[in-house]
């Protein structure tokens, strides 16, 4: 079996200064063949940072005029300059790959595609050869997956590292065209990309369905996976294999009803455990966790039983077999119940304002710090339903609001030690929402928070640049909050990217812009 990848280099010029803090890199007319949607960066090293760039086809579920159907790489290097794009084209003969993801691994950047066919789904394997800043194969065959006996629609691969960068684990996950899982399993790989461990099965759930949300690895090879568990009486849409299997696909959707348990599951010696994790009179809405040197910890949010409002923050230790050692919570004593400046959203709900209380917070992954302790952080997000009116017409959308952004402060021992709120007030429609989420880092123990103040929702946004703030929230040790506007779209001539930023190893913040859908640039901030 021969593969073939197809790469295109450009190009590009020089640097412009605004700042003695911030330089920007030159601004980049992206070319029609190669036109991507947003940025991610995913490695890097002394020479720069290395970008997956998207592509409008992975955003967007209508068709799009001209635009890449695939992925690229685009090296960065240390002048904000893009001197490489790589279109990741893959092909097998006449058959076209697909791509599945670029993964930061063992000092090393990795790019994962898959064959697939009636009878079989390849997962292969290609390095990047930094000296040279080309892909080179690695392995045709990582994963093989047998689908003779199955019907499924679509497989999803997703990739964990382990915190030392010793263990990769690929999951896979089979879904018909509802969304149910066929087939689920997965193996973990060491630094040399050997296979030390393999799954594959069902979940032992004949009392309800699962809902997967995320897979973790430990330094050592072991495998935890956080779940939501429905049981059967409740209201959800699932099949009678459904039910016997135990499984339901992964979902980051929001859930409005309380109507389901978080559940952490081991796997152990080819056997299953499966630990409900509880707040004792409390509703426990999300979670996020992490594994450590000794165990896990897991932190997220809970309400009042019966809703899934938030009322506060809980952080659970727990050792390697999934018991919980120690339960701390704390109050969100700065309400959250309403965004903090709702002068700042257009009229319009479907309803009346009591839309603005029905509230989650989407969580970021946790964050270990440098003193051992972690960062957990929710971004307070709504989605409504709203009305606009011109004469002899009437338009109907659905607006995402993701506004302030709580804090939650964890000290090594697992002792939440403050809970900050940041008040940000965005309203997003559409192509917007790329530029409407965070940025949240820790350094020399400060957390830094970076958002884009986008303000009333901008029917041009896609096509015009508009008035748009970077701004930079600072945490001291102390718990001090600093507030300063960052970068303006009037000084940078683009719009900042938050989830696009990177922290490099000389304590600058590495950022992206973008402007038009056809024009971008990266900048750099010192600290």
């Amino acid at each position: 079996m021969k593969y073939i990848l197809m790469a295109v280099i450009f190009l590009l010029g020089s640097k412009s200064a605004f700042s003695q803090d911030a330089t920007a890199g030159p601004m980049i007319k992206q070319k029609s063949q190669t036109l991507w949607a947003d940025a991610k960066p995913v490695f890097s090293n002394e020479a720069g940072t290395y970008y997956l760039l998207i592509p409008y086809s992975s955003i967007l579920s209508v068709p799009m005029m001209g635009g890449a159907s695939f992925h690229s790489i685009g090296f960065v290097n240390h002048n904000s300059e893009m001197e490489k794009l790589i279109p990741l084209e893959f092909r097998n003969g006449k058959k076209e790959g697909v791509f599945s993801e670029a993964v930061s691994f063992n000092d090393n950047l990795w790019i994962f595609s898959s064959f697939q066919n009636k009878d079989e789904i390849v997962l292969g394997s290609y390095s990047l050869d930094t000296d040279k800043q080309e892909l080179i194969k690695e392995n045709e065959k990582v994963l093989s997956i047998d689908t003779r006996d199955l019907k499924y629609d679509d497989a999803n691969f997703t990739f964990e590292v382990s915190p030392d960068q010793s263990k990769i684990l690929i999951n896979y996950t089979l879904v018909d065209s509802e969304g149910y899982i066929q087939s689920f399993g997965y193996s973990v790989f060491d630094e040399n990309m050997m296979e030390i461990r393999t799954w594959n099965g069902t979940l032992d759930m004949s009392d309800g369905i699962y809902q997967l949300d995320q897979f973790r690895v430990s330094n050592t090879g072991d495998v935890y996976l956080l779940t939501r568990y429905f049981s059967d009486n409740q209201n959800l849409k699932n099949s009678t294999d459904l039910k016997r299997n135990g499984l339901l696909s992964s979902s980051k959707s929001l859930s409005y009803s309380a109507n389901y348990e978080i559940r952490l599951v081991l796997f152990k010696n080819g056997k299953t455990d499966n630990i409900s994790l509880t707040v004792p009179g409390k509703f426990f809405i999300s979670a996020d966790f992490i594994t450590g040197q000794t165990g896990l910890i897991v932190a997220g949010f809970y309400g009042p039983k019966g809703t899934t409002t938030p009322e506060g923050a809980a952080v659970m230790r727990l050792n390697d077999s999934g018991n919980v050692i120690k339960l701390d919570k704390k109050i969100l004593t700065d309400g959250f119940e309403k965004p903090s400046n709702i002068e700042d959203k257009s009229n319009g709900l479907m309803s009346n304002d009591n839309q603005y209380d029905a509230y989650r917070f989407t969580l970021k992954d946790l964050i270990v710090k440098e003193d051992g302790g972690y960062i957990l952080s929710g971004e307070r997000t709504v989605n409504q339903q709203k009305k606009e009116s011109v004469p002899g017409h009437a338009s109907y959308s659905i607006v995402n609001h993701t506004d302030d952004i709580a804090v939650v402060d964890i000290q090594k021992d697992g002792t939440i030690k403050s809970i900050y709120r940041i008040e940000k007030a965005q309203e997003t429609t559409a192509l917007e929402t790329l530029s409407n989420s965070y940025y949240i880092t820790e350094l020399n123990g400060s957390i830094y928070c970076l958002f884009t103040n986008i303000g009333k929702s901008n029917k041009n946004f896609t096509g015009k640049m508009v008035d748009t703030k970077a701004v930079l929230v600072k945490i001291d040790e102390s718990g001090e909050l600093s507030r300063d506007i960052l970068l303006t779209s009037d000084q940078t001539d683009v719009t900042i990217r938050p989830q696009a930023t990177y922290l490099n190893d000389n304590n600058q913040l590495i950022l992206y812009g973008h402007k038009n859908n056809r024009f971008c640039r990266f900048l750099k901030v010192s600290l």
